[in-house]
């Protein structure tokens, strides 16, 4: 039987993820961070779980087709604007891929994109562009905690969570940042969540 622990490191828990969040401009508060990288130090098999409304982001058009052969390196998720219901959507989220696989040296195509907010209102890629070299540039093993208060939007607290289980005699290490890991996911199991392992 497998024993399930709770570990430090978030979403970086597991070997060869780093993570950062910023504030880039999105947001008018300065104190709060509105744009998240994760990134692995390979390609990582990939599958993601989206929406079940009729109404989808941009965002999730450009990552069905990114990830279409099961792997991705990198997922960059901006908070405060939801790139849904816009005209440009699907530019918008080619450009974020597009500027972090340039930042980071790898294809945009392995790049997943996310974004969360208010919906209806043109994203502008401009404090995106312009934060991306720091956001990068951040990227440490440490850096799960700040990833996850670039996601956050109506939250009230940030939420992480690692953990280390045993299967087959191997241990695996997964991390997770989301606004329902603990809240939601008990009583609404069809919440999608961004988890990597």
């Amino acid at each position: 039987m497998s024993t399930i622990t709770r570990i430090p490191g978030g979403v970086c828990a597991a070997q060869g993820f780093t993570a950062n969040g910023i504030h880039c401009g999105i947001r008018k508060n300065k104190t709060k961070h509105d744009l998240s990288v994760i990134y692995s130090d390979v390609k990582a098999a990939t599958a993601c779980v989206y929406t079940t409304n009729r109404v989808k982001g941009a965002p999730l058009t450009v990552t069905k087709n990114h990830i279409a052969d099961g792997y991705a390196q990198a997922v960059i998720c901006n908070s405060g604007n939801a790139n849904t219901c816009n005209a440009n959507g699907i530019e918008i989220a080619e450009q974020m891929s597009d500027l972090l696989g340039e930042a980071l040296h790898i294809s945009p195509a392995d790049v997943v994109v996310a974004s969360t907010g208010v919906i209806g209102q043109t994203l502008d890629i401009t404090p995106i562009a312009n934060g991306i070299p720091a956001l990068v540039a951040g990227l440490s093993k440490d850096g799960s905690l700040n990833a996850a208060h670039g996601i956050m939007t109506t939250d009230t607290k940030v939420k992480e969570i690692a953990l280390e289980f045993t299967v087959g005699g191997k241990t695996y290490e997964g991390g997770d940042i989301t606004p329902y890991i603990f809240e939601k996911s008990e009583y609404e199991p069809n919440i999608p969540f961004i988890h990597l392992s």
